[in-house]
């Protein structure tokens, strides 16, 4: 069944990462089936989980699959027909090779730009544990791309898609950091089957042991991770990791660097007692820990349908069952008070599983008229509602950012 996801703890755990939260991202089509392949961290911290297509129309969307070791997720919308993208090769890019960028604006307007490849296909350069996709850069020089957007070549094949857009995340150095087709097309084959990818958690950020950072406390090595932080609560801490361990070996592996450190740990068993070797100043100490689920793993699995207000799903008989609704007292309205100003009811939410509208509907936009009445109060709102119960489409005017406009609402049988 479709669902709209809650926040809860997703827009902490993005902001102690530093990652600065996108509302929306642009997906592509897997298969003729409706499957879509998006960004994680983008669904998990929406309101509600809607896909419109080019052709504008709205649909409510599933969760089939994640996996937060590469930010990605499958998601599935009721439309057949679809056309999928083709893969192409990422290993074999060249360095100055052109390519086209094409994805959505912040307006959710189709774009395209264009890029030249300027770094090779490598393990993802980043400290926050988890996160350890293959990447290559993209000098665009454009700042309108945003998470998902395709890298495709002059062939008209995918070769990847931009990541998200964090410093800390995705440390591209202005450029765009794009997830490599060559790890696309695994994860997504997988996860389009509905098989999740379990990635453990530690609770560390590591990063490499440079030659003078060794030098100057004594090691001999620069090889290993550098633990730069240590998460409250998580394993690390509790088995007695601090920042400044180098972590030398995780259970029989050797670790040479961070990246490696990011895939031994997190495909190390849930739960299962892991033994990693470190060196504190010239000491060399062994610990046990238990790895956990990733924090987003848990929260992409705790989602739940929002509630829908005034109707179930089954008993709705108007299009306006479909739409959450608040009054916002005239008082906070308006910086100037001295401007008379009235009541407005905000559409806080609008579950998909009823209704259709002809424009995406976002948290937050004003409902200014329904069929041409006035909305100025909730008590109004609901006065229409249960007057409209035998209509199929209904007619609503909006505020949405200053823009006034139209939009139908229509009920789905």
């Amino acid at each position: 069944m479709p669902c709209s996801l809650r926040t809860g703890k997703i827009a902490d755990y993005y902001a102690e990462l530093g990652i600065s939260q996108e509302r929306e991202a642009t997906g592509f089509f897997l298969n003729d089936q409706g499957v879509i392949l998006a960004p994680l961290d983008v669904l998990l911290s929406a309101l509600s989980l809607s896909v419109r297509t080019w052709d504008g129309a709205t649909y409510q969307a599933e969760i089939m699959a994640v996996d937060v070791g590469t930010n990605l997720a499958v998601l599935k919308i009721p439309l057949s027909g679809t056309r999928p993208i083709q893969w192409g090769d990422s290993a074999s890019l060249s360095l100055g090779e052109h390519l086209l960028l094409v994805g959505t604006d912040s307006e959710m307007n189709g774009r395209v730009t264009r890029g030249i490849v300027s770094s090779r296909e490598r393990s993802l350069q980043a400290m926050d544990e988890g996160f350890f996709a293959r990447t290559f850069f993209v000098d665009s020089g454009s700042p309108v791309q945003r998470s998902g957007w395709l890298a495709v070549n002059l062939e008209g094949q995918a070769v990847g898609m931009l990541a998200q857009q964090s410093a800390r995340v995705y440390e591209g150095q202005g450029e765009d950091v794009v997830v490599s087709a060559s790890q696309l097309k695994k994860v997504s084959e997988q996860l389009a089957q509905g098989k999740a990818i379990e990635r453990s958690y530690l609770g560390v950020h590591v990063q490499a042991v440079t030659a003078e950072w060794a030098r100057i406390h004594g090691l001999k090595t620069s090889g290993g991770a550098l633990v730069a932080d240590v998460l409250e609560g998580g394993p690390a801490e509790q088995a007695g990791v601090r920042p400044g361990d180098v972590i030398t070996q995780v259970a029989e592996q050797k670790i040479i660097n961070p990246a490696q450190f990011r895939l031994v740990a997190g495909s190390s068993p849930v739960g299962k007692l892991l033994n990693i070797q470190l060196l504190r100043g010239a000491q060399s100490m062994e610990l046990g820990l238990r790895p956990t689920s990733h924090p987003s793993q848990l929260l992409s699995q705790s989602s739940e349908i929002m509630p829908s207000q005034g109707a179930s799903v089954r008993g709705a008989r108007s299009p306006l069952d479909g739409l959450n609704v608040v009054e916002l007292a005239a008082p906070t309205r308006r910086l100037d008070l001295s401007t008379p100003s009235t009541p407005s009811v905000l559409i806080s939410g609008i579950d998909y599983r009823v209704v259709m509208a002809s424009t995406l509907i976002e948290p937050g936009v004003e409902l200014l008229e329904i069929n041409g009445r006035a909305v100025p109060s909730v008590k109004e709102f609901e006065a229409l509602r249960q007057s409209l119960q035998n209509q199929s489409m209904v007619s609503l005017r909006v505020n949405q950012g200053g823009v006034k406009r139209f939009l139908t609402l229509k009920l789905i049988p």
